[in-house]
């Protein structure tokens, strides 16, 4: 054997060429492009999420949504749930029949579970205006353990009047209580 071929022996083991790898190294890049993406575990929260959210055809990116979830959602999913229950419930998105629901994932990338939901908002509203109803008073008269008004106490004759009632939430609460109204 030639100096020559010995140094060409060595270059290029199993006989393949210099710019080629060699069968073992395609084999086990075959075997990389044909194998599978790990299965996802069946059930869970994400596949929950997922079977929750409503068929719409922005519906799409599972894969994309399944990391985002796993990400920075597996630890709050109960929290994440009661959102997407809430939204699912929401004017927002029955609205021209779903017209405004969003894609699952700029939900989750958009953190979404984090908005106040229209209940929340209209629980702050009514906790900001309590004084501009007499549910709003009543409501702020049993959240400082004063009960309601008895209506019907007073048409007998042995409960408070109204403004007397009204007088004392506003005290309680901490407000100048309004003059008559």
């Amino acid at each position: 054997m030639s100096e020559g071929e010995t140094m060409q022996r060595h270059a290029t083991p199993c006989n393949a060429s210099n710019d080629q790898a060699t069968p073992r190294v395609e084999e086990r890049r075959e075997e990389q492009i044909q194998a599978p993406p790990p299965p996802e575990k069946s059930g869970g929260a994400f596949a929950a999420f997922w079977e929750s959210w409503p068929k719409h055809p922005r519906k799409v990116a599972k894969a994309q949504c399944a990391a985002k979830w796993r990400k920075h959602c597996e630890p709050i999913a109960g929290t994440v749930m009661a959102a997407l229950e809430a939204a699912k419930a929401s004017e927002a998105w029955a609205k021209q029949g779903g017209e405004f629901i969003p894609a699952p994932l700029v939900w989750l990338n958009q953190a979404r579970w984090e908005a106040p939901t229209e209940a929340d908002a209209a629980a702050q509203q009514q906790a900001e205006h309590w004084h501009d109803s007499r549910s709003g008073i009543e409501a702020k008269g049993e959240s400082l353990s004063l009960g309601r008004w008895d209506e019907t106490a007073f048409q007998l004759g042995r409960g408070e009047p109204w403004p007397a009632y009204r007088a004392r939430v506003y005290r309680a609460a901490g407000h100048e209580p309004m003059r008559a109204a």
